[in-house]
């Protein structure tokens, strides 16, 4: 199933890149062809790593800056506490007078959780 996301095109659920299985299918290919296997080398992933962080950096800028211009476009109407930032291991906490929330996750290795309620609605005893 495809969303939009940010102005940037992400599938829910997609597998994830497996860089053993592309090797795996570069050498079965250049086996087929005749050709030797490719072997692996620490500067060139070294090299690698750098460039995807270099990529996943430029990514991340101009998602940075959709969410800043759509949430600028919006009206706050609602109060809210401390976002939560949470992992796979962790589970949010809603005060008891949240009546909305949110909890997004883009890349399924960090989620952010913030809950909320509005103007003037009572504070619980625990909470006051």
């Amino acid at each position: 199933m495809r969303r939009r996301v940010d102005g940037l095109q992400e599938r829910r659920g997609q597998a994830r890149i497996s860089p053993k299985r592309l090797l795996a299918a570069v050498n079965a290919r250049r086996l087929g062809a005749g050709l030797a296997v490719l072997r692996s080398d620490v500067y060139l992933e070294a090299k690698a790593l750098l460039l995807e962080a270099a990529r996943q950096i430029e990514e991340w800028k101009k998602r940075f800056e959709l969410r800043a211009k759509r949430l600028n476009a919006l009206k706050k109407t609602l109060i809210h506490g401390d976002p939560q930032f949470l992992t796979a291991a962790d589970e949010p906490a809603a005060a008891d007078r949240a009546s909305h929330a949110a909890i997004v996750s883009t890349d399924g290795r960090l989620a952010v959780a913030v809950f909320a309620w509005r103007a003037g609605e009572m504070a619980t005893k625990d909470e006051a």
